[in-house]
């Protein structure tokens, strides 16, 4: 009955007490998820999401476990709360997503681990856009990721800028004007914008790119 007084409330609109009649059919089938996922659905809905943990615990309780972590992992991230959706993430094996979870937080706040990297399980794209962040602090990974992309795209400008920019911080300054040759080479129209971003002159750069 309880669960056809919901259904029958559906219908009649939204000054009824949803919740309430919601809360009556969980308490009459002490069992069934479905009472407890629906007052979920209503709760983020309605109301701030750390206001409903307690019934995605319920949720589990009931035998949902694997719907209400995933519940936990999207309002976590909701909330940035980093740690806690990491955890999440974990928990349903998705530790690649937890540790890229978890890289976001260490971008955010300027103190990112190389491990955390590895773990991320990047594609080496998605790297070399890291490592341009951290190619000052990080000057070895930054040139790690680089050539990584450079073995399958032997031209990419991303990449070649970035290896030039940290070889540069490396002090290795003969390969970083070896690699600017090949950045001018690949897109010359490319070729200011990174290098003025690695802290040289335009006129500089250019004096050690040979003309295609």
């Amino acid at each position: 009955m309880a669960s056809l007084r919901v259904g029958a409330a559906a219908q009649l609109g939204s000054d009824l007490d949803h919740d309430g009649l919601l809360a009556a059919w969980q308490e009459a089938a002490p069992n069934d998820p479905e009472p407890v996922r629906r007052r979920v659905a209503w709760h983020l809905r309605e109301r701030p999401h750390n206001e409903v943990r307690d019934l995605i615990e319920e949720l589990a309780a009931r035998g949902d476990v694997i719907e209400a972590q995933q519940l936990l992992l999207s309002i976590d991230l909701n909330l940035g709360r980093a740690g806690a959706a990491a955890q999440a993430a974990n928990d349903l094996g998705m530790d690649a997503w937890a540790a890229r979870i978890r890289l976001r937080a260490e971008l955010e706040s300027g103190d990112v681990d190389e491990d955390t990297i590895e773990a991320a399980q990047l594609e080496p794209a998605a790297a070399l856009a890291v490592y341009a962040i951290l190619a000052s602090e990080d000057p070895d990974g930054a040139v790690k990721a680089a050539r990584e992309v450079l073995t399958r795209e032997a031209w990419n400008p991303e990449a070649l800028a970035l290896e030039a920019h940290a070889l540069s911080n490396l002090g290795r300054e003969s390969e970083a004007a070896r690699t600017l040759e090949r950045l001018y080479l690949a897109d010359p129209a490319f070729f200011m914008a990174p290098i003025t971003a690695a802290g040289n002159t335009g006129a500089g750069s250019q004096s050690q790119a040979s003309s295609p």
